[in-house]
């Protein structure tokens, strides 16, 4: 029940955090890092696939929020989040990777940093490559998400250290006429990069251009629809 001292614009999300400090306080509560934990060595097995997928998820979600949002929380990335990002980039846009292997980019491309001469390395980093679109949108990611990381060591981040960030989009509409937040962030913006993935695949075939682009909108899209789902339930408490 809502009483008159209550925050009645209380907010909640339930994404996964990838910052620095939230990765480890999710490993030390993590129960398949509890030697006690009940659950059989099968059950914490899919734990991990489920965690592994739930992370992957997020990450994909902030290259693409990177691109689209300002003045993130402190919460929503890190030096680490952002190596592991751009890792995936890059595996999934070489050539020398499979395609069964890229899921597992993350692992394998600073494994191949380590054992490869640094001329080689800058042979895989921009000339084999499956998809130009891929590796300019990579370099955006990285100075974006740079930007953002310095602005959240500086104190200049979100209020909200879960908030993935301002839309640009809905700052500049909200100069014309009144928007609705999620509408921008979790359906307009998702859907236009799955329209630029689809613009690459029947314009200039760009096939891994294209699955690059659904998979981060999609990413983001279902990020956005968890967290508003889950606010809308603890708003129906509060406000009951």
């Amino acid at each position: 029940m809502m009483t008159k001292a209550s925050d009645r614009n209380f907010s909640s999300r339930k994404t996964v955090r990838i910052s620095e400090m939230a990765i480890v306080y999710g490993m030390i509560n993590s129960p398949i890092f509890k030697p006690r934990n009940k659950n059989n060595r099968e059950n914490k097995f899919f734990l991990l696939l489920k965690q592994f997928f739930k992370f992957q998820r997020a990450v994909f979600a902030m290259i693409h929020g990177s691109v689209w949002m300002y003045k993130v929380g402190s919460q929503t990335l890190g030096f680490f989040a952002i190596a592991i990002a751009y890792c995936s980039i890059i595996g999934i846009n070489s050539i020398h990777l499979a395609s069964y292997w890229k899921p597992l980019a993350i692992g394998i491309v600073p494994v191949v940093v380590l054992i490869k001469p640094w001329d080689a390395l800058l042979i895989y980093w921009k000339q084999d490559i499956a998809s130009s679109f891929i590796f300019y949108y990579g370099i955006v990611f990285l100075v974006s998400a740079t930007v953002h990381l310095v602005m959240t060591w500086l104190g200049k981040g979100n209020s909200s250290s879960t908030k993935r960030g301002e839309s640009w989009l809905v700052l500049i509409l909200s100069r014309y006429t009144r928007v609705n937040e999620y509408f921008i962030c979790g359906i307009v913006e998702p859907l236009s990069s799955i329209g630029i993935g689809l613009l690459l695949w029947f314009e200039y075939r760009d096939l891994y251009g294209c699955i690059f682009m659904c998979v981060i909108g999609l990413s983001e899209g279902t990020q956005q629809l968890i967290d508003q789902s889950h606010k809308a339930h603890i708003d129906s408490i509060l406000k009951a």
